[in-house]
């Protein structure tokens, strides 16, 4: 057991706080409508699912809608989580959302 605010932290711990203050968060969203779902591209990328990084005073539904909405215009009323998973030194807050045709997704 550690006691003490200046207690050295076993090698094994070291490793998993270090791992934890390294782990980046982000959202990323499935938009569907119908049969179609939404991607977006950066310039010079490849496509990919609307999404990014959760800053610290946000919730990773927070950082969803924030997201879609600055990459698409597109301001769902419901995301649903449909998975949280890591890979490499991030985690991953995966979100579906279904949108309307009343919503209109612009670059």
């Amino acid at each position: 057991m550690i006691e003490g605010a200046g207690a050295a932290l076993p090698p094994c711990l070291k490793y998993f706080a270090c791992k934890e203050l390294l782990m980046k968060e982000r959202a990323t969203l499935i938009c569907r409508r119908g049969e179609e779902l939404l991607f977006v591209r950066r310039r010079q990328c490849r496509w990919n699912l609307p999404g990014g990084k959760i800053k610290r005073s946000e919730t990773p539904r927070d950082a969803a809608y924030r997201e879609l909405a600055e990459e698409t215009g597109v301001c769902p009323t419901d995301l649903f989580i449909l998975a949280r998973y890591v890979s490499g030194n991030s985690m991953h807050f995966i979100f579906a959302v279904d949108v309307g045709p009343d919503q209109i997704a612009v670059p």
